[in-house]
């Protein structure tokens, strides 16, 4: 009796991230990431506000705050490019910028290649570099380019395993969700939340 007319019951979900509750819930599918992250979870602490979850684990591509009211019905998540995948939903606020977080992301995943093809081998590594760049405040629009087409490399199968696209997903959608944010590195060398770099 609960869940949607196409996906029924309930499934397991882990909040983890800056949520004032975080832990296991069990929710019943369809109900929106507003209602896990700031009701079950407790929301944001006092004075911050949500800034990207990742619905499905850091496999998933990130959403804004603005997609909070997203259901976490699969075929809705898919719909928008992204998945539930584990049900390990992570929560960043406001005090964290999106593109140190994405090089943080890149580094797991530059670690966790088993080295066996060369997309994932050498396109994350590629990424790692460039977002160290990034971070040194010696970004360009070349590190902008660098990182598009290191993504698209990664994605769409062209790895034996799904860590690759894993890896390019993150690229890919906080390029796409934040690519202001972006910008102020590589263009303006400037942080969002941090203000104008050291080396600026």
């Amino acid at each position: 009796k609960r869940g949607t007319e196409k996906a029924k019951g309930t499934r397991m979900v882990t909040v983890s991230g800056d949520v004032r509750k975080p832990g296991n819930y069990e929710i019943e599918i369809g109900v929106t990431y507003r209602h896990i992250i700031e009701g079950l979870a407790g929301g944001p602490f006092p004075g911050r506000k949500i800034k990207v979850f990742w619905p499905g684990g850091s496999s998933a591509k990130v959403l804004p705050a603005s997609m909070l009211d997203t259901s976490t019905d699969l075929d809705g998540l898919k719909a928008l490019g992204t998945m539930g995948g584990s049900g390990g939903i992570i929560v960043m606020d406001d005090s964290h910028c999106v593109v140190k977080a994405a090089a943080r992301l890149l580094r797991f995943y530059a670690h966790e290649s088993c080295g066996k093809c060369t997309p994932c081998r050498v396109g994350s590594n590629w990424a790692v570099r460039t977002y160290e760049r990034i971070l040194a405040n010696e970004g360009s629009e070349i590190e902008l380019a660098l990182l598009e087409r290191v993504s698209d490399g990664l994605q769409n199968g062209r790895c034996l395993c799904g860590l690759g696209d894993a890896a390019g997903w993150v690229i890919e959608s906080t390029m796409r969700q934040f690519r202001s944010e972006y910008e102020d590195h590589c263009l303006r060398h400037t942080c969002s939340v941090r203000g104008v770099l050291a080396h600026a």
